[in-house]
């Protein structure tokens, strides 16, 4: 009981953040150098989710998925 009573309690900095729309957001294309790389609909999906949780541009998740991926294929 107390512990749901807990998490009721608003926190004082929390404000709602405004969803920013894509357009708003400075983008260059994601793997330029690959065009025949698509990314599928389940990693779109994550990418979105890492998006929304963390609030960073989508930018920072290719940059990220391209470091990890080099990173990958070197080991």
């Amino acid at each position: 009981m107390q512990i749901q009573s807990k998490s009721q309690i608003p926190k004082p900095d929390s404000k709602p953040k405004a969803p920013r729309q894509m357009s708003q957001i400075p983008r260059f294309r994601s793997f330029e150098f690959s065009p025949d790389f698509k990314p599928s609909q389940k990693t779109s999906l994550i990418r979105a989710r890492i998006q929304k949780r963390y609030h960073v541009t989508p930018i920072a998740v290719d940059l990220y998925d391209l470091l990890s991926r080099s990173l990958r294929s070197r080991s």
